[in-house]
């Protein structure tokens, strides 16, 4: 929210030279960062910070999976990633989650004290 309040100060700042859409990384004239600057980055940090391997596509997956384990709305998480449809982040992110059968059998057993 505070990154977008900025982008709304620079956007009013730089008048109709903004591009049209509703990008992440931009410098603050509104041109959008290339692609490569925002993975070196990603990568830098990553490595200074000591993290494992890891792509940066990788980290959006991640939150929607851990988002979504731990009980967030599907229309918010759809929304955040930007899906035009709560369905396609059903199909991509609830199908695919052992973790979250394991939870559901889990409840199920000690519902019945079968656990």
């Amino acid at each position: 929210k505070d990154w977008k309040r900025q982008q709304a100060t620079e956007r009013l700042a730089v008048g109709t030279y903004w591009p049209e859409g509703d990008f992440v990384f931009t410098w603050p004239h509104g041109e959008l960062v290339h692609p490569a600057i925002v993975t070196r980055t990603f990568k830098r940090l990553k490595e200074s910070a000591g993290l494992p391997d890891l792509r940066l596509h990788a980290l959006r997956h991640a939150w929607a999976r851990h988002a979504l384990d731990g009980g967030a709305d599907v229309k918010e998480v759809a929304t955040r990633l930007g899906h035009s449809s709560v369905r396609i982040t059903l199909d991509v992110y609830v199908a695919a989650s052992s973790e979250r059968d394991r939870a559901a059998a889990e409840s199920v057993a000690a519902m019945y004290d079968i656990g």
